[in-house]
């Protein structure tokens, strides 16, 4: 089955898009920023307002935990919270942290994050540079591109259409190798693993296996080692090394209640379906009518209970219909960010362990 690509004109569209999004960065003294609550910071007298994720960000650059952020705002309200970061702060600046960079959003001026230091994060501009010289050298097409217009992050999604790849003992699995590049102000440069299903083009992103890696600067020896990393997975198709053994593991291991529901809520999440419209990904009205009439209602378990609950569906193929879901186009209207996060998070249950992986026949 053909893998369709995106046209080089809207390549060139989205590149254009992108670099108009990218954050604008601005290093200020520590000491002429205060926190006035969790969606407002005054820097240099100026009252500025920021996203919630920029407030942790701040947190933890400062080193107060997000759990005991969280309880702390249960407990006592934003307001103490804000002081604690603000104490923080002055006890930084105590120890020679004397500056920060502030991330703004170029579109609505309000301040999305905070990096210890300006060049953790490297512009979209200079991020395109790098990929199309990487889409280039390892003759990669693009299958899709994603802009996230709240924060411009970007990442590209793409495949060498040479570098198929099967699995002992599976001969109806073929796959189709390639990179998934992405550039954030929360996370920075980061390549995956990128795989297609060629049975029927499902993509996945494979940020949870041990090849993911992330480019810490462009200097030279940082470059060297991120250029040799790449060459070393087109030797091998771009395939993890632990691919084969955790997919024949998810063909042959039945999955956990709240495996499959914690998939179909990331299906429901992110866009209007109901439970009953998602039948053909995740079987999830099915299992829990079946369980109903067993007389044991999904409602009344404890997630240690619905981990235990082995189902009908096979942990490849939630995975498969969550991928299916976010690749192709359905009636549903999904953002590229969503579709993305579906793709990272079925590489993360096929690289992480099974509920029901370790379950033992008992002679008893």
């Amino acid at each position: 089955m053909k893998i369709e690509t995106i046209s080089q004109e809207s390549f060139n569209s989205k590149v254009d898009l992108a670099v108009s999004l990218q954050p604008i960065r601005k290093t200020v003294a520590l000491g002429q920023l205060k926190v006035i609550n969790q969606e407002t910071v005054e820097i240099n007298g100026n009252r500025i307002r920021m996203g919630k994720k920029a407030f942790t960000h701040l947190a933890k650059i400062l080193g107060v935990p997000i759990q005991f952020q969280g309880r702390v705002d249960k407990l006592f309200g934003e307001e103490t919270s804000s002081g604690i970061v603000n104490k923080m702060k002055g006890a930084l600046i105590t120890h020679g942290m004397n500056t920060i960079t502030v991330v703004a959003s170029p579109r609505t001026k309000e301040i999305i994050g905070f990096l210890k230091k300006g060049d953790e994060y490297i512009s979209n501009s200079t991020f395109f540079d790098l990929a199309n010289d990487i889409i280039s050298e390892h003759n990669l097409s693009v299958r899709d591109f994603s802009i996230n217009p709240e924060d411009g992050s970007v990442s590209i999604n793409c495949f060498n259409p040479s570098s198929e790849y099967g699995i002992p003992g599976l001969s109806d699995e073929i796959f189709n190798g390639g990179l998934s590049l992405s550039n954030s102000i929360e996370k920075g440069l980061f390549v995956s693993p990128y795989i297609n299903r060629l049975i029927c083009t499902n993509g996945m992103i494979g940020e949870s296996f041990s090849e993911t890696y992330k480019l810490k600067s462009l200097h030279d020896l940082h470059l060297e080692g991120f250029m040799s990393h790449l060459k070393e997975l087109e030797k091998r198709n771009y395939k993890p090394m632990s691919f084969e053994e955790r997919v024949n593991m998810a063909t042959t291991t039945m999955a956990s209640f709240a495996e499959l529901e914690a998939s179909a809520n990331l299906i429901l999440g992110s866009c209007s379906a109901k439970t009953s419209e998602i039948s053909g990904w995740i079987p999830y009205d099915e299992t829990t009518d079946r369980y109903s009439k067993f007389g044991l209602h999904p409602m009344r378990m404890s997630m240690e209970q619905k981990k235990n609950a082995k189902t009908g569906t096979t942990v490849w193929e939630i995975v498969n219909g969550l991928t299916h879901f976010a690749t192709h186009d359905n009636v549903f209207r999904v953002s590229e960010s969503s579709r993305r996060n579906i793709q990272k998070e079925a590489g993360s249950i096929i690289a992480g362990k099974f509920d029901m992986e370790n379950l033992v026949v008992s002679p008893f």
